[in-house]
């Protein structure tokens, strides 16, 4: 990446955080974007997680699902991460960010039960 790039990438998750500070001051447990940045980016997974939980708990849809799922997998806990990835993909629907997080999590329990 060069400079201009490593830059606007920084001032993006400046944004992240304080949008995630405010959610956090209004007292909201639950949002998907949130979760998606946090994991995607590998920064405060375990608010990623608490986020998911939260989607979950609020929403109960297939993408809460592909969200609690993702989280647990960047929270190393792949065997539930796998569980909630399933209910993600039951409804098949057309999205493509669930095959990659799927294919990326069944990569992932294979290589442990190795």
């Amino acid at each position: 990446m060069s400079r201009t790039q490593d830059s606007l990438a920084a001032r993006q998750m400046d944004l992240v955080d304080v949008i995630d500070r405010v959610s956090i001051a209004n007292g909201e447990k639950a949002n998907r974007n949130l979760v998606l940045a946090f994991a995607d980016h590998d920064v405060k997974l375990r608010r990623a997680l608490e986020l998911a939980q939260g989607e979950l708990e609020f929403r109960r849809d297939v993408y809460s699902y592909d969200a609690l799922a993702w989280a647990l997998y960047k929270n190393h806990r792949i065997t539930e991460a796998q569980q909630y990835m399933e209910k993600a993909l039951l409804l098949k629907t057309p999205e493509p960010g669930f095959r990659l997080h799927a294919e990326i999590i069944t990569h992932a329990a294979e290589r442990s039960a190795q």
